[in-house]
């Protein structure tokens, strides 16, 4: 049986500047599974894993790039970053990221935009899924805990790695200097603060450091005990 679980207004301000709120909504029969991990530490492999056992996935990421793709949420971003456009009016990834990463400030006036409308779209979609009467649901999501998505999950999993592993990976597959990657992880909460912002929901760190079958055997050992819980 699917915990309930009580949705409210969530003010997020423990490590932000400045607080997002997000309005969540009613109780649901759905089991939500909350997944986050920071960056190339092997969440999306997670995801893809947990799709092939049958999960139904919400990125909450891939939100966050339509709604960069769109010119007039674009515009909205430019009006407080100055010159982050590309050539066809969306979001520089790119050119946003030199400005946010690094700077408390204006990570938080960013994540004070983004994080309502990636929750709208969120729920959105499953109110979508509640009307097939889907059992369980991953959320995705790099900023679940920050943008206060996590307080609305029955349980969450962080995927962790070894820093050195996630430097190598984000030079590999990003093209970053080893200095802009050691910046992103900076800014990245430490468990301590992940713990803090997951309140009574229970937090499970899933570690990434070894072979993808011993990662596969462990996502689907939890798995099992999840919809088992």
């Amino acid at each position: 049986m699917a915990q309930a679980v009580t949705r409210r207004l969530v003010k997020v301000g423990s490590l932000l500047a400045h607080p997002c709120v997000i309005q969540s909504r009613q109780t649901t029969l759905v089991k939500i599974l909350g997944l986050t991990g920071d960056i190339a530490t092997g969440k999306s492999t997670v995801a893809h894993l947990l799709v092939a056992l049958g999960a139904r996935h919400l990125d909450a990421d891939l939100g966050v790039r339509e709604l960069y793709a769109q010119p007039d949420f674009a515009a909205r971003i430019a009006q407080h970053f100055g010159d982050v456009l590309d050539a066809r009016g969306g979001v520089d990834r790119v050119k946003l990221g030199t400005q946010v990463f690094g700077n408390t400030l204006k990570m938080a006036e960013l994540e004070a935009i983004v994080h309502p409308e990636v929750a709208r779209l969120r729920e959105q979609q499953l109110d979508a899924l509640r009307q097939e009467g889907v059992e369980a649901v991953v959320i995705e999501a790099v900023k679940l805990l920050e943008s206060g998505q996590g307080r609305t999950c029955d349980e969450i999993w962080c995927v962790v790695a070894w820093q050195n592993l996630q430097i190598e990976r984000m030079i590999a597959r990003r093209g970053l200097s080893r200095d802009e990657a050691k910046t992103r992880l900076d800014a990245q909460p430490s468990p301590e603060a992940k713990r803090l912002l997951a309140g009574t929901v229970p937090l499970i760190f899933l570690t990434n450091n070894d072979t993808h079958e011993e990662l596969k055997e462990h996502v689907e050992a939890e798995w099992k005990r999840f919809l088992a819980s």
